[in-house]
């Protein structure tokens, strides 16, 4: 069958309701399936599905805190969801493409006053998290939280985490891995934070 020179495709992300995350086998299939049956209706050929949001995961890593909606390091083992979900999209002849934010901790949502410091504490148990010591983090105007993207030990992480994903689920063969960075460009080799 020849390539469809087109690429049709579309954004899905549960964070904004596009499907309902499920740590239960059959409803995280049956929530999946229907995002797939309505690419199929129409005619779409290539999904951007969001891996991590929030230095979080939606994978089995030890690299970040695994989403509970999604289930635990330890059930991981017993269910693979995504790799099913990557093998349903291959099948329909769907390319599937994982989305990952790179930088961004949280968005909004912290008290006033909150610092790196108590940033960090959330990522005690993650070690190798950039998140884990406050000297990586840059609070936003908005009572958010970032990886300074400026650092090199947080560039090499996001690498890490890219190049894991591919050599995991078989993303340089079947698929692509993208980020998405908000706020942050990049000029002479160099990041820097857009200013409001």
């Amino acid at each position: 069958k020849e390539k469809d020179a087109y690429f049709r495709a579309a954004w899905v992300s549960s964070i904004c309701s596009d499907f309902a995350p499920s740590a239960d086998k059959e409803t995280m299939k049956a929530n999946l399936l229907k995002v797939l049956e309505y690419f199929e209706l129409m005619n779409m050929n290539a999904i951007i599905y969001h891996v991590r949001t929030y230095n979080n995961a939606y994978y089995k890593t030890n690299k970040a805190p695994i989403d509970p909606q999604y289930g635990t390091y330890e059930s991981f083992d017993e269910w693979d969801y995504l790799t099913w979900f990557i093998d349903e999209c291959h099948s329909r002849g769907i390319e599937f493409h994982a989305w990952l934010n790179p930088y961004r901790i949280k968005a909004s949502g912290y008290p006033e006053g909150t610092t790196a410091e108590d940033v960090a504490e959330d990522y005690k148990d993650y070690p190798i998290n950039p998140a884990s010591d406050p000297k990586n983090i840059l609070m936003t105007s908005s009572n958010g939280a970032i990886l300074n993207p400026g650092l090199e030990n947080v560039q090499k992480y996001i690498i890490d985490v890219c190049l894991d994903r591919a050599k995991v689920y078989g993303l340089s063969k079947k698929g692509y891995v993208r980020t998405k960075t908000y706020g942050v460009y990049r000029e002479k080799n160099e990041y820097k934070i857009c200013k409001k």
